[in-house]
């Protein structure tokens, strides 16, 4: 994982209504993230399905990705 996409998950995770707490870890890949209650967690989940069909180097805001990540 990117730099570039581990912060942008990041900052997807925290604007997820209930999400309490994110962290990402670049290097290994691992996204911790905490949530208040059952709803939350099950848009967390469905956020996670989504990177799966389109994955943080795939969107439209790829440019914009690459230039933070410089």
């Amino acid at each position: 994982m990117t730099q570039a996409s581990a912060g942008l998950i990041a900052e997807e995770l925290s604007a997820v209504a209930g999400v309490t707490g994110v962290r990402v870890r670049p290097r290994t890949g691992s996204v911790i993230c905490t949530v208040d209650a059952l709803p939350a967690r099950q848009r967390v989940a469905a956020y996670f399905a989504g990177l799966l069909q389109q994955p943080p180097m795939a969107r439209g805001r790829r440019g914009e990705i690459l230039a933070r990540a410089q």
